[in-house]
């Protein structure tokens, strides 16, 4: 019933903020109960108020500084709002003594370790899967050899109708951030996407693509939207079919990125390229798509919810 979802989980919404504000009334009438500050802390990183959670972490440690638990989500809410020394320090502390559970350590050797990466001028990411893939109809052809066009009849040659066909199909992404660790958090980000895919039979078909994007990534208005940022860069791509170059592109772009809750994130994406088509045999028009080309697309995720 994917209709009724955005009601749901507005509703879902709705009910854990509520149940924040009454936790919040029942920490104030009773301040040393740590259940109740501790409650309303995980409901206020439900809500992503990130700020009132750690406010109500670090009234606990001073009822008990023994609370190596408490410690390490403070550690994991301060690396959230980019504080890494502070967050370095809770983790460090919530391992010492002989008492701290075996998880709670190993917890706090993963984020120690992401702090070092993100502490590092250089970071480095990527992702690389493939397969393969049955199409019925890989040339999008008609079923039919016949065809009527202004009114006349006609017959089209049988590489031209419809073939199906298996090709074997590769992607690689890979991203490194230049952080020069400035104290606004402002990043050189450069993308590089490639694309390649192979058929067995129709190999005109056959399409390798590339694309590369570099550009600065700074936070958005940081005096008026909390954990918004934006990236304007520059485009470049290239396209080969039938292992012949057949365009290439060069342009500029714009992202946004602005994370709402803890749940709930939403990107925009703007790009203008100009694209250059190569003719050669059997592509002789190909110039005549020669031009600009804008693009727009926008993305939420919200989610998963529990009932």
């Amino acid at each position: 019933m994917p209709a009724i979802q955005p009601r749901a989980q507005t509703a879902a919404t709705g009910n854990v903020l509520q149940q924040f504000e009454q936790a919040f009334e029942h920490m104030l009438l009773d301040p040393a109960n740590l259940d109740k500050s501790f409650k309303y802390a995980e409901l206020g990183i439900q809500v992503g108020d990130y700020e009132a959670a750690i406010s109500a972490l670090e009234r606990m440690l001073l009822y008990n500084p023994d609370l190596p638990r408490v410690r390490l989500e403070l550690g994991v809410l301060y690396m959230r709002l980019g504080s890494y020394a502070i967050a370095r320090g809770y983790l460090t502390r919530a391992v010492q003594g002989d008492d701290v559970p075996d998880d709670v350590r190993a917890r706090v050797a993963v984020f120690l370790d992401e702090i070092d990466n993100r502490l590092s001028n250089h970071r480095f990411s990527g992702s690389l899967y493939g397969g393969l893939r049955y199409q019925d109809n890989a040339n999008a052809g008609p079923e039919r050899a016949a065809i009527r066009l202004f009114d006349d009849d006609g017959e089209l040659s049988n590489e031209f109708t419809k073939k199906a066909d298996f090709n074997a199909f590769m992607s690689f992404n890979f991203r490194h951030v230049y952080d020069p660790q400035v104290h606004s958090g402002d990043v050189l980000q450069t993308d590089f996407l490639l694309y390649a895919s192979q058929q067995k039979n129709q190999h005109q078909l056959d399409l390798i693509f590339s694309e590369l994007t570099v550009g600065p990534r700074a936070q958005l208005l940081r005096e008026y939207m909390e954990n918004a940022t934006w990236r304007p860069h520059v485009i470049a791509s290239v396209v080969s079919l039938d292992d012949s170059p057949y365009y290439y592109t060069y342009g500029i772009g714009f992202d946004m990125d602005k994370q709402f809750t803890a749940k709930t994130h939403g990107s925009l994406t703007a790009s203008y390229v100009h694209k250059k088509y190569r003719a050669d045999i059997g592509r002789t028009t190909a110039r005549q798509q020669n031009g600009g080309e804008a693009d727009v697309e926008s993305m939420s995720v919200i989610g998963p919810w529990k009932a």
